[in-house]
């Protein structure tokens, strides 16, 4: 048995990582998929589909000029050098509960203005699929 990481052949997405023999390999690998063998997690790895690679994620440059903003609509966090293409997820940090509500948006040209109009803790994720995750608290009253 051994272990493979599938990924989207397009961009070079880790999709998952399976255990089996090489024979059901085939079963594991879907329409608009590819393989690589060994276990590289989607958190650390893409996969270099020119040349089926695996690449280690770089660190995502994402800088936030603050982390703590007023609720009036006017005062700003800046949040620049965002890798071109990453999409930007916003949630509401809950003390005893996952996020329930999360909006999110695609940067493609490095720099997103954010304002707020109600006092709230939010979770901003920064997601590239060739850069780690950065996540950041942002506390707004």
């Amino acid at each position: 048995m051994k272990t493979h990481t599938i990924y989207d052949n397009v961009d070079g997405t880790v999709l998952h990582v399976v255990s089996c023999p090489d024979s059901m390999l085939g079963d594991q690998v879907g329409v608009g998929e590819a393989s690589v063998e060994g276990e590289y997690p989607a958190s650390d790895y893409y996969v270099n589909v020119g040349t089926g690679t695996p690449v280690e994620k770089a660190t995502n440059p994402s800088v936030f000029d603050k982390t703590t903003a007023v609720s009036d609509g006017v005062d700003a966090v800046t949040i620049s050098s965002i890798p071109v293409g990453s999409e930007v997820i916003f949630g509401k940090i809950m003390e005893d509960a996952p996020s329930t509500k999360e909006e999110s948006v695609v940067v493609n040209d490095g720099v997103l203005v954010v304002t707020f109009h109600l006092p709230e803790n939010v979770r901003v994720l920064i997601r590239s699929s060739q850069m780690k995750d950065k996540e950041v608290n942002v506390y707004v009253t």
